[in-house]
């Protein structure tokens, strides 16, 4: 019988097919850890990381780059991103690739 911790190292071996990994990170230095399918919508990364953090009003970045709540693919943006060197993996391989994004809540720290 597998273990939970069986099931948690296989669903981390997954993650480079299907999803992406982002530390969602705030100025003040705060992070917390998402994995989001790569078939979502920016509009559902915004919502998920709503529902993480209980707060519908902030904004996202890469770089000093806004993303925008649309309906365009993450996948799409993401390979656009990396296309124009403006994001690039947090850890080096055989890490699973994990991006960062700052998050502004406007609250201040």
């Amino acid at each position: 019988m597998k273990t939970f911790k069986d099931h948690c190292d296989m669903y981390l071996s997954s993650l480079a097919s299907n999803k992406f990994g982002f530390l969602i990170t705030k100025y003040c230095g705060y992070e917390f850890f998402i994995m989001i399918h790569k078939h979502s919508t920016l509009k559902e990364l915004f919502r998920y990381i709503e529902l993480e953090t209980g707060n519908s009003n902030f904004r996202l970045y890469v770089n000093e780059l806004e993303i925008s709540k649309t309906y365009e693919s993450l996948n799409n943006y993401i390979i656009k991103l990396r296309n124009d060197n403006l994001l690039e993996p947090i850890y080096k391989i055989p890490n699973p690739v994990v991006y960062r994004i700052m998050i502004d809540d406007g609250h201040k720290h």
